[in-house]
């Protein structure tokens, strides 16, 4: 990944304004890249262990909205790691965007062009592996270390594969011990491969256990549309949404098999996927400024807006009356 600019909005002015990072190289295979503290604190590290194998690390507190304006290695395996905070990936021409959900991992095929976002005043844990993939085609226990759907996509028989899972306890582990490495020189480059190739495989074996459970659990393509009426149905009432065999009767699955199909499809279960999406339209809300924080509470379901707020500060790391 190379860092080109950094867009922000500063407060007094409503326009996005472009600077450029601040680049130092404490080693042969460390970057450390500073934005301009009008930009916030922190920093954003790149190691580059291997040929073929980079992590990089936002460790960052925004004080402006900012833009980090990005070029990715193509045809890489992906790994990203939202820790905690908020980013929002964006598409071609920042056209279209989603925001990523704190606590979560997504697994993909690395994309050329990709700028990310930022928010004010949200402290930011995020980490992204890029790995070529020859440097997985090892045989393990047997079998090939990649899942069968990942063999295909990185062989371009598929456009879109990705893999949704959780940030464990013992990935964020790693991923501070790798912040706050104690060693330097050569001792600091073992060390940190180690830790690389240990986050490699716990996140790896996320993706070949979910392979076995779905050689276990076939879901047909009907299944599939009837997660996606589920989701449609959560969104539209999340004011007051369905318990779990309500909504499985609406979308005529048995709870069993809509939980089971859900977890599956999505990387989440139903009421975590509830939940995000109250978040985001939450902070939609807050955002555009025309509520207060106990009107935006009742709006997206929440009773009590002590528990809405401890909900909102653990998704996106910030007190909702922050956004306002």
């Amino acid at each position: 990944m190379k860092i080109k600019s950094i867009l922000y909005k500063a407060e007094s002015n409503s326009h996005w304004l472009e600077d450029q990072p601040e680049i130092c190289y404490p080693n042969s295979f460390e970057e450390s890249i500073h934005l301009p503290k009008i930009m916030g604190q922190g920093d954003i590290r790149a190691i580059h262990i291997r040929q073929g194998i980079h992590l990089y690390l936002f460790n960052q507190k925004p004080l402006q909205t900012i833009i980090i304006e990005a070029q990715k290695p193509d045809g890489l395996l992906e790994i990203d790691f939202l820790v905690s905070g908020q980013i929002r990936l964006y598409g071609i021409n920042r056209k279209d965007y989603c925001d990523g959900a704190s606590g979560k991992s997504c697994l993909t095929l690395s994309k050329p062009t990709s700028d990310f976002g930022l928010s004010k005043d949200c402290p930011t844990l995020y980490a992204v592996l890029y790995i070529h993939p020859d440097l997985l085609r090892e045989e393990m226990d047997g079998g090939h270390i990649l899942a069968k759907g990942l063999s295909r996509q990185v062989e371009g028989l598929q456009d879109t594969f990705n893999h949704l899972s959780s940030v464990t306890d013992s990935m964020h582990l790693v991923l501070k011990q790798i912040l706050d490495c104690p060693y330097v020189n050569s001792l600091r480059r073992l060390y940190l491969e180690g830790k690389i190739y240990e986050l490699l495989a716990m996140r790896l074996e996320q993706l070949i256990t979910r392979d076995k459970s779905i050689n276990s659990f076939r879901i047909g393509s009907q299944d599939i549309e009837k997660v996606e009426y589920a989701k449609e149905l959560l969104v539209r009432q999340m004011e007051s949404p369905p318990s779990l065999i309500e909504l499985a009767k609406q979308v005529g699955l048995n709870d069993f098999k809509l939980k089971k199909a859900f977890r599956e499809i999505t990387g989440t279960t139903v009421f975590a996927y509830l939940r995000g999406q109250r978040m985001e339209k939450a902070r939609l809300l807050l955002e555009q400024g025309d509520m207060n924080v106990t009107e935006v509470t009742f709006q997206v379901g929440y009773q009590n807006p002590s528990h809405f707020a401890a909900v909102f500060k653990k998704q996106f790391g910030v007190l909702p009356s922050s956004i306002i």
